[in-house]
C-alpha cells in the first residue's frame, strides 16, 4: 500500500505533518490522529512478567533440588558408592567459586 501511494506522489509522512500544521484542522481530529499512528511509530512495551524472574533463594531451592534428583538418579545408576563420591567431588570442585568459572558450588 505504501509503495502504491508513494507511486502516485503521496508521502504519509508528509501528509500527515501537514495535517498536523494545518491550523483548520481541529484539534480532535488531530489528536485522533496522532492516537492511532503513534502505536505503530512506538508499539506498546510487553510488561514484565513477574514469575518469570526468580529470587536468589528461589534460584538457590532450584538449584539444590536439581542437586538432589542428580544425586538420586546416581544411586540408581551407579552401585559403587565410592564411585559416586568421586563424582560428587569432582562436580563440586568443578562448581566451587576457586574453580575460576564463576559457578556457585552445588
Amino acid at each position: 500500500m505504501r509503495e502504491a501511494l508513494e507511486a502516485h506522489g503521496c508521502d504519509l509522512a508528509e501528509q500527515i505533518a501537514g495535517l498536523l500544521r494545518d491550523p483548520e484542522v481541529e484539534t480532535p481530529l488531530k489528536a485522533d490522529l496522532l492516537t492511532k499512528l503513534l502505536p505503530y511509530l512506538y508499539p506498546q512495551l510487553k510488561p514484565i512478567d513477574p514469575e518469570g524472574y526468580l529470587s536468589p533463594e528461589q534460584a538457590a531451592g532450584m538449584l539444590g533440588a536439581q542437586a538432589t534428583k542428580f544425586r538420586d538418579a546416581l544411586h540408581r545408576y551407579v552401585s559403587d558408592a565410592a564411585t559416586i563420591t568421586r563424582i560428587l567431588d569432582d562436580l563440586h570442585v568443578l562448581t566451587s567459586p576457586r574453580a575460576g568459572n564463576g559457578v556457585s558450588p552445588v
